[in-house]
């Protein structure tokens, strides 16, 4: 494992045009005193981490704007061959989602700001009576990412999901997400769908990520209708240790394959190395 610093962010208008505030760069360094945060290439959730941040600092630049210093370490490939390799840091990932939260969130990211996507993405929200949130992901090349989060138990994802949702809007809901998924296609060559539910285990959240690529119509019906069923099925067989906080799944030919966990630490975990089945 590599140790360096490295420069997250700035208060500079990026070519994304994206531009964060100096609280933005503060309230991370608060979150680190607390959490982890993994890091991802690309903003990909499909690829385990690569490293995660531990520590940062804000500091000002020569041209008066400021900066978010991070103390980052990243694995090298013998970190990752044993259980045990990389240090178990004391802290934890975040969860997308607050202890107390009840309710659905959309989260999207910049790539759904057009007209019709923000149409498609409020008549989603309101069909599932959730929240819709704008992700701000520093990326220039950006995949299209929509993910649709709420809190659930173990157990029962299908039965809390469907019956928030109620029978009377489920064909609507499904509609719409291809409607939204459909355009996306047209736009890009790339792009998720994740159902994300968090779930409680022994006091602790897990959460838990469902990643169609590419979604077709029969894709996003199969999910809906037979895939949460699946996922009640094997989850439990999957969350066997509880240093484990993210588990990401495949949604693929109608099946669900379990494809890596993340350590409470942001460690990446083998399949084989959590999964009793």
């Amino acid at each position: 494992m590599r140790e360096k610093q490295v420069v997250l962010a700035t208060t500079h208008v990026g070519r994304d045009n994206i531009e964060f505030a100096r609280s933005a760069l503060e309230s991370t360094v608060e979150q680190l005193e607390t959490e982890v945060i993994p890091m991802w290439i690309e903003h990909d959730p499909r690829i385990p981490p690569h490293g995660r941040i531990i520590d940062a600092e804000v500091r000002e630049r020569e041209d008066g704007e400021h900066e978010l210093i991070g103390r980052v370490e990243t694995y090298e490939e013998e970190d990752l061959k044993g259980e045990g390799r990389i240090p178990l840091l004391d802290r934890t990932i975040p969860v997308g989602i607050d202890e107390d939260e009840s309710g659905e969130i959309i989260f999207f990211n910049r790539t759904f700001d057009g007209e019709a996507d923000q149409r498609d993405i409020n008549e989603i929200s309101e069909a599932l009576n959730a929240e819709a949130t704008r992700e701000e992901k520093r990326s220039f090349e950006l995949l299209p990412v929509l993910k649709i989060t709420g809190k659930y138990a173990l157990g029962a994802i299908a039965t809390g999901f469907l019956g928030k949702i109620g029978a009377d809007v489920y064909d609507f809901f499904k509609e719409k997400v291809k409607e939204l998924m459909n355009r996306k296609a047209e736009e890009t060559d790339e792009r998720l769908l994740i159902f994300n539910p968090v779930v409680e285990v022994d006091g602790c959240l897990v959460e838990i990520k469902v990643i169609l690529t590419n979604p077709t119509d029969e894709d996003i019906e199969k999910l809906f209708d037979d895939g949460l069923q699946k996922l009640d099925q094997i989850l439990p067989k999957h969350i066997t240790d509880n240093s484990v906080r993210c588990i990401v799944y495949k949604f693929e030919g109608q099946e669900i394959e379990l494809r890596f966990g993340v350590r409470k630490d942001a460690a990446p975990l083998d399949p084989e190395l959590f999964r009793s089945d």
